[in-house]
């Protein structure tokens, strides 16, 4: 599936109407890194996690699926791809690392990658007229 991924995926309403544009490579290969960094993994077995994981092996089919994987910052998604739903309860921490942020923002740009996962088309209109 790798070689699939792809990102600028543009998810329609009903209408036909852009709602999202999703940076499905770019949020892959942050998931990635993150369980490297943050879970103590090689980049081997992170990438056959991520591999064998539904949350980013299959690709969302509509904007509402995009919208539930975008309720949460990729660090969440790569702590259940390492240890479990409800890792939290194991001990580790939902809340991510000091400096992630930061991190994160260093990473895709150091790395070719889109500077977000998730584009709202609302949000970017909103933007628009703000200015």
């Amino acid at each position: 599936m790798g070689s699939e991924r792809s990102d600028g995926i543009v998810f329609t309403d009903k209408s036909g109407t852009p709602e999202v544009i999703f940076n499905y490579l770019t949020w892959v290969e942050v998931v990635k890194a993150i369980i490297v960094r943050y879970a103590d993994t090689t980049p081997e077995v992170a990438a056959e996690l991520v591999s064998q994981s539904p949350i980013t092996s299959v690709l969302p089919t509509s904007s509402m699926s995009v919208l539930s994987l975008s309720h949460d910052l990729e660090y969440h998604w790569a702590m259940i791809i390492k240890y479990g739903p409800m890792y939290w309860l194991r001990g580790i921490s939902a809340h991510y690392p000091e400096g992630y942020l930061e991190w994160d923002t260093k990473y895709r740009s150091e790395n070719g990658l889109a500077a977000e996962s998730f584009v709202w088309m609302d949000s970017m209109s909103r933007g628009k007229h703000e200015q």
